[in-house]
């Protein structure tokens, strides 16, 4: 299978250009001629360990380990991601010795010109797709690999149960393959892959979404006293039932605000046409909040630390309709008292470990919001459990897999 993705990867090679090209100019990339695995900065001196991860959660949850590895002073750190608003979120957050580049499409021209480069010591991989000619390359060239947090669907397990003979040759040199769940290990031992272990979540770690304090100052000023909770990463077909659960809630508490924060921004304005024809105020952040409105639509993206920092109840979309969940821990982090649907299958052992189980059904959602606003000061336990989480979670192991470049050569 490797060798026809290979074989076909060269065929269409004049469409990675056209493609790469295309998303740029749509405004998707962040750097184009990373794509094509040619470098926007100058290599540091001396050893480069490489950290791979896919977006903005991996990102967050990969800083602990960033600051962890820049404790030796002889080793800089080259990251990668997909997104484009990962990457500006980095440029922001990445401490000094840790450089930014946006992966290369998974094509053997681009991947050879990337890692002649920046020719790293180390490969670390955190909850990516697999892409085969990126960790097979990497392989040719003997560089130590490390593949963390990984997750699969159960789709994906399927599709690799029917493939071994592709998937076992594919990560049989990674040092470590740390899952997150009991059922993924299982199917990585059943690929035959018996060094795959079970390790906390490095997402349990994560440092704490960025915070625009000027807007947090403006929010707290415009809610002052009301009552408030927030929907969090919306979809389109959760959004009308938000709207309906508020104007139940609104029943005992008329003054209440509904923060709404789509995952799609662009759906802002449906949102504030079915609260109009529902007699509802809405306003939009991109415009000017009513102050005295019913519901508050935040239309923008990269500002959801702000929102979770103040701290309340936030209820996760996606976990209401089929995209089953979103990253719960976010705004648990900040203290929230986090409300899940019965749909959380993405984020499920958290979703088990942390929160219990204890999803809210559609139908009693409302009556949970009235009663955690009339009862604001009751326990956070899955905050408290996620603190103690925090404090066992050590990155030793996987330190001690990447920093050997051979059986007898250590690098740091």
């Amino acid at each position: 299978m490797l060798r026809t993705y290979y074989i076909l990867s060269i065929i269409l090679t004049p469409l990675y250009y056209v493609w790469g090209v295309i998303r740029f100019m749509k405004k998707k990339e962040y750097c184009l001629k990373n794509k094509f695995g040619i470098p926007s900065l100058k290599r540091p001196n001396g050893h480069i360990i490489w950290i791979h991860c896919a977006s903005v959660g991996e990102s967050l949850s990969a800083m602990p380990l960033i600051h962890t590895l820049l404790q030796n002073k002889d080793v800089s750190l080259l990251i990668t991601t997909t997104t484009k608003s990962s990457a500006e979120l980095l440029q922001k957050r990445l401490p000094p010795n840790a450089y930014y580049q946006t992966i290369p499409f998974d094509h053997p021209l681009f991947i050879r010109r990337f890692l002649k480069f920046w020719t790293p010591s180390s490969f670390i991989l955190i909850e990516s797709d697999m892409w085969p000619i990126m960790i097979h390359m990497a392989k040719k060239q003997s560089i130590p690999f490390v593949f963390i947090n990984v997750r699969m669907s159960e789709k994906t397990i399927n599709f690799w149960m029917k493939h071994t003979k592709s998937i076992r040759p594919l990560l049989d040199h990674a040092r470590l393959i740390g899952v997150q769940t009991k059922h993924v290990l299982q199917a990585f031992h059943q690929f035959g892959l018996k060094k795959a272990v079970l390790i906390p979540n490095l997402k349990y770690i994560a440092q704490d979404l960025p915070v625009n304090s000027y807007l947090l100052s403006c929010l707290r000023d415009a809610i002052q006293n009301r009552p408030f909770f927030i929907v969090s990463s919306s979809h389109p077909e959760e959004e009308n039932f938000f709207i309906g659960i508020y104007e139940k809630v609104r029943v005992c508490h008329p003054d209440v605000i509904m923060l709404i924060a789509p995952r799609h921004p662009i759906r802002s304005e449906a949102i504030v046409k079915e609260c109009q024809n529902r007699s509802l105020v809405a306003s939009k952040r991109t415009e000017t909040i009513h102050p005295h409105g019913n519901v508050w639509i935040l239309d923008t993206i990269g500002e959801m630390g702000t929102l979770y920092s103040l701290k309340g109840i936030v209820i996760m979309g996606g976990s209401f309709c089929k995209i089953e969940g979103h990253n719960p821990l976010e705004p648990l982090y900040l203290g929230n008292d986090v409300i899940c649907g019965p749909r959380m299958k993405n984020f499920q052992d958290i979703f088990d470990y942390i929160f219990e189980s204890k999803a809210v059904f559609p139908n009693d959602l409302h009556a949970i919001i009235i009663k955690k606003l009339q009862n604001s000061t009751e326990n956070n336990l899955a905050f408290e459990k996620l603190l103690s989480v925090q404090k066992t979670i050590d990155l030793s192991l996987i330190v001690d897999c990447i920093k050997y470049r051979s059986q007898d050569q250590m690098f740091f």
